[in-house]
């Protein structure tokens, strides 16, 4: 593993931070996520105080996300974009869809909810493999 490498697995960890600002913005998904999670204004305003927390939770889980997909990816000899985009859409399809259908199946989450936080990771990690097929 390069310098490079490393540098673009960093880079690629802040990725499902700067997804979920703009996918969970209010004038996208936002309200409505918020609305089918449950949170109160004052919720909300709790949460802010531990802003800079959640960030760096945040970054530290996109990075480690990003340094699996690169030891899967590398694993696999993927070296093409579209061969990590095809990897990522079967982690969705095989791991992700089968693993979070139990939260509208068994607690009753609404399916909207569902399909907002799939889309995103399906996007999210579509971005990040493709990201770090270069390091490769």
């Amino acid at each position: 593993m390069t310098l490079y490498s490393i540098a673009l697995i960093c880079a690629a960890g802040m990725i499902p931070t700067l997804v979920g600002a703009l996918w969970y913005h209010p004038r996208l998904f936002g309200e409505m996520w918020l609305r089918f999670v449950g949170v109160t204004p004052q919720m909300a305003e709790i949460a802010q105080r531990y802003r800079r927390i959640y960030s760096i939770y945040s970054l530290a889980t996109g990075i480690a996300l990003s340094g699996a997909l690169y030891v899967l990816l590398d694993a696999m000899h993927i070296i093409h974009v579209l061969d990590a985009i095809i990897v990522a859409l079967g982690l969705v399809l095989f791991i992700l869809v089968p693993t979070s259908i139990g939260d509208v199946l068994w607690e009753q989450k609404q399916p909207k909810l569902y399909a907002i936080d799939t889309v995103y990771w399906t996007i999210v990690l579509i971005i990040v493999a493709s990201t770090v097929s270069f390091a490769l």
